[in-house]
């Protein structure tokens, strides 16, 4: 499936925690950037947007809400490509 994406689709690959070589392989499939891969391995990630020539890296932290009080997880966390 991935040999037909085109320039201008978009794909979303839902993966909880994900090893290397799971990582690896839509990694590089999908011409995913080296460090954008190393980064989403690591456990400790700080909140970003990296731009790279093809696609965006983006982590961020998960919060919920209760009774009204927004409260970060600590141990959830969401990277996308």
């Amino acid at each position: 499936m991935l040999e037909r994406l085109g320039p201008e689709d978009f794909v979303w690959i839902g993966m909880d925690r994900p090893d290397a070589d799971e990582l690896d392989t839509v990694a590089g499939p999908l011409g995913l950037h080296p460090l954008a891969v190393e980064d989403a391995l690591e456990p400790h990630q700080r909140p970003k947007v990296e731009r790279y020539s093809d696609h965006l890296f983006v982590s961020v932290r998960a919060v919920s809400s209760s009774l009204g009080r927004l409260e970060r997880r600590a141990a959830s966390r969401a990277r996308a490509f």
